[in-house]
């Protein structure tokens, strides 16, 4: 089945708050996590597919929804990875191309810096065993007695079709792109109110949203459709802001592996836990995050995270696509 890709418009800047305390009248910051992780689109599709058929979430939630719903949906209480569909992304779409995080086992050297955007010559991390590299951050080594900058793709983001023809054998030229080509950071400030809305003396905070840069756009890919609309509104992140989505006529396929022994790559945060180490190649600093558990109504605990570019031995999550195999004499 072909995955369907959607677009999302927001209609004004989005926030999505990271796991930190932010304790009325005792935290006064919180960090914003864009974009945001997968699981969060999950839960506005559902909520969206559901508003559109006239459903409350609450009787979804109970169980007391028609039989075919859940055939569609899952149920709340299974995880991301038991739920029939999955969602791709989400990633960036502008100028007719779809831009994913660059997997960690690559690095660059620059050829040529732009700014927010870098042309370099694609490299790979040599493992250090046979096992694993455990982050991406020490590259020193690689270059030994060479006067050529070495360039990190941690946190970058690369477009599709690199991913698609690297090859370790063929020595290519890439670009790497900043969140800042993307996106940029507004400060905001407010105050704490009462209920009937009278300010909360000293109970100020700072929050930072994010507005896409033109002509970008959030994009998402769904394998099944659960019975997304064509185009229409969904709400995301703090606040609910209001997204406009519509559905694009392309077609690019994420799972066909480009070689038998392929790698896979995380393109969202994925839970470590239960996690076999055996199979994980590259990672850096794990990340704790929660979500909202619609079964229980209330917050899921907080577990650690591999970050999206992970790259693993076999697909350990249904969040990993396929990459080349990298093959490399100390494999050998």
């Amino acid at each position: 089945m072909d995955i369907e890709w959607f677009t999302l418009h927001p209609a004004d800047t989005l926030f999505f708050r990271g796991s930190e305390s932010l304790e009325m009248g005792m935290d006064h910051f919180a960090n914003t996590l864009f974009p945001p992780p997968s699981s969060v689109i999950y839960g506005s599709v559902r909520t969206t597919i559901l508003r559109e058929k006239g459903i409350d979430p609450k009787v979804f939630a109970q169980g007391r929804a028609e039989q075919k719903l859940y055939d569609a949906l899952g149920r709340p209480q299974q995880s991301l990875e038991e739920i029939p569909f999955t969602i791709y992304g989400p990633f960036f779409w502008g100028d007719d191309k779809l831009f994913i995080p660059a997997p960690l086992l690559w690095y660059g050297v620059e050829v040529e810096d732009r700014g927010t955007r870098k042309k370099i010559k694609l490299r790979y991390l040599k493992l250090i065993d046979k096992n694993i590299i455990r982050s991406p951050k020490p590259l020193r080594w690689q270059l030994k007695n060479s006067n050529e900058k070495i360039v990190s793709v941690n946190g970058k983001w690369v477009e599709v079709e690199a991913l698609r023809h690297a090859s370790k054998e063929e020595e290519r030229e890439i670009e790497i792109f900043s969140d800042s080509h993307f996106f940029i950071q507004e400060p905001r400030s407010g105050i704490a109110l009462y209920k009937n809305r009278k300010v909360r003396t000293g109970h100020l905070y700072s929050l930072i949203h994010v507005r896409l840069i033109e002509p970008f756009s959030l994009c998402i890919g769904i394998e099944p459709n659960p019975g997304l609309s064509e185009e229409g509104v969904l709400f995301l992140g703090g606040e609910n802001r209001f997204v406009r989505y519509k559905k694009r006529n392309f077609t690019l396929q994420m799972n066909t592996p480009h070689h038998q022994n392929s790698y896979y790559v995380a393109y969202t945060p994925i839970p470590a836990i239960g996690i076999n180490e055996d199979s994980l190649i590259i990672t850096d600093k794990l990340q704790y995050r929660g979500g909202w558990d619609l079964a229980k109504g209330f917050h899921k605990p907080i577990i650690p995270h591999f970050p999206a570019g992970s790259v693993f031995k076999s697909k350990v999550s249904k969040h990993c696509i396929p990459m080349g195999k990298q093959e490399d004499q100390n494999e050998k």
